[in-house]
């Protein structure tokens, strides 16, 4: 039981790092340089939470 509620957490922390990837993607208020860097934080956080 125990082993399938940490499946599902580490599932919801998947989705919402994905989706805070796909926000940061789309703003265009902040520095370009910035933003790559962020985007490229938050693209390992998603994979290695993928892997």
């Amino acid at each position: 039981m125990e082993q399938d509620i940490r499946w599902k957490q580490r599932f919801d922390n998947f989705g919402k790092a994905y989706v805070s990837l796909q926000e940061l993607l789309q703003q265009t208020e902040i520095d370009e340089d910035v933003r790559v860097d962020a985007a490229i934080k938050r693209f390992e956080l998603v994979f290695v939470l993928a892997w």
